[in-house]
This record gives structure tokens, C-alpha cells and sequence, in this order.
């Protein structure tokens, strides 16, 4: 009887010790999935601030060649109004038209 009661003992120390291995086990399981949920996190973080700085670059862009677009025409206006100019004083001068009159320095 007493060989049944110290093996019966053995036994529950045993269960005993795999809860607690169980139990640990447990614990560093759900460290470790904490761990990886916080690195998909940062992961995720990290995706979005690139799509963040990629869309910055390229609304730069798009505001560099506007603002280019924009000095391009206004030149290009100029530019066509002074051809206009010049293209009317390479006709001969209406007698009496502003033409004739000096140009201010």
C-alpha cells in the first residue's frame, strides 16, 4: 500500500510539474504573440509612412511642374505679345499712329 501511495505522490507531483511547464509554456507563448503583433504593427507603421513619403514626392512634383506650367504660359503669352509688336512694326507706319512716336526709355 505504501508503494501505491508514494507512486500515486510521484504522480501528482508530476501533473503538478507539466501544469506549471504548461502554464509557462503559456506565458511566453503569449509574450512572443504580443511580440509579433507589435512587429506587424511597427511593419504596418513603417508601410504607411513610405506611402506617406511617396505621396509627398509626388504632390511636390506635381506642384513643381504647376508652378513650371504656369511660368512657361505666362512667358509664352509674353512671348507671343512681343512677337505681336514686332510683327506690326515691321509693316510699314499708318501716317499720324503712335508707331511713329518715340518709344519711352
Amino acid at each position: 500500500m505504501s508503494r501505491i501511495m508514494t507512486s500515486t505522490g510521484s504522480a501528482v507531483d508530476a501533473v503538478r510539474y507539466v501544469a506549471a511547464s504548461m502554464q509557462e509554456i503559456e506565458q511566453v507563448t503569449t509574450a512572443i504573440a504580443s511580440t509579433v503583433e507589435e512587429q506587424g504593427a511597427a511593419t504596418e507603421i513603417s508601410r504607411n509612412a513610405s506611402m506617406a513619403a511617396q505621396g509627398t514626392k509626388t504632390l511636390a512634383r506635381n506642384l513643381d511642374r504647376q508652378r513650371r506650367d504656369r511660368r512657361d504660359h505666362a512667358l509664352g503669352r509674353r512671348g507671343a505679345r512681343g512677337l505681336a509688336v514686332a510683327f506690326d512694326r515691321s509693316r510699314p507706319p499708318d501716317p499720324g499712329s503712335a508707331w511713329l512716336l518715340p518709344r519711352a526709355a
